[in-house]
């Protein structure tokens, strides 16, 4: 296989990643360290990537404590992600409404008592509840209503397998929010299976840019031609790429075998 072969292989999967600028996929950054049979070494279901500082010191500092640093190692990497949980890169936080949205209020009660005391750690409880109620069970006993009022630190609820499974069990494959700790203001990236993360190594970053513009341009072209009599018209293409299409207008009409060509400029 070709190294654009395979740079169109990888962007067939990154072709609906959210992990993305300017409509391009980008290189995200886990680090981590520990011997692991696989290429990936994590504790919880939902694997974390960041920026390249932020993985460097993950890497070479654990922070569970009594943890060394065996074989520390930083992963560049990109990530499918298409239906995230949530996308807020300016926002450490999940509302409890949005994951009663996602979830339906019964598992959204149990997230809310199973994280109560981060809950009771916001500002928004201390200010606006804690003077009336003594917990957050307190107040889901009295007026479960007003869960859709509270708040928490979104990094517990995707730490925790369970709350990842019932996710991912309802069709969604990450989460994006801003950090805590070393990843304070910084975007966090999380997905819920190995098999969505890309390596980065050996990627030409141009044969992967020029690959998703012919797949984006393949899925923008509705109308059919035969190679032959052509028409040519541009179609104007996110990152600043034009797809120059040769279209037969008469190839329908005609019955006859109906091709495409698509060419980066």
């Amino acid at each position: 296989m070709s190294q654009f072969d395979r740079a169109h292989e990888l962007a067939k999967r990154l072709a609906a990643t959210v992990v993305a600028e300017v409509g391009q996929p980008v290189v995200v950054y886990r680090g981590e360290h520990g011997v692991s049979p696989g290429p990936v070494h994590a504790r919880a279901r939902a694997v974390s990537f960041g920026s390249a500082t932020a993985a460097n010191e993950y890497a070479q500092h654990p922070n569970k404590r009594g943890d060394v640093a065996v074989a520390p190692r930083v992963i560049p990497a990109y990530l499918a992600i298409s239906n995230p949980v949530l996308d807020n890169r300016d926002d450490p936080f999940i509302d409890m409404g949005t994951i009663i949205d996602k979830l339906g209020p019964d598992k959204a009660e149990r997230i809310a008592r199973r994280f109560a005391a981060y809950i009771e750690n916001t500002g928004n409880w201390i200010e606006g509840f804690s003077h009336d109620y003594d917990s957050v069970e307190q107040l889901l006993d009295l007026e479960p209503s007003r869960i859709t009022d509270l708040y928490l630190d979104a990094y517990p609820v995707f730490d925790d397998d369970e709350v990842v499974g019932w996710f991912a069990a309802a069709g969604y494959d990450g989460a994006i929010h801003l950090g805590n700790g070393i990843t304070a203001l910084e975007p966090e990236y999380k997905v819920f299976n190995h098999a969505q993360i890309h390596y980065a190594i050996g990627v030409d970053q141009d044969d992967l840019r020029h690959a998703l513009a012919l797949i984006n341009a393949s899925a923008q072209v509705t109308h059919p031609f035969r190679v032959g009599q052509v028409i040519k018209h541009a179609v104007p293409m996110r990152g600043n790429c034009l797809i120059l299409v040769e279209q037969d207008s008469q190839a329908e009409e005609e019955g006859g075998e109906v091709a495409m060509g698509i060419t980066v400029a």
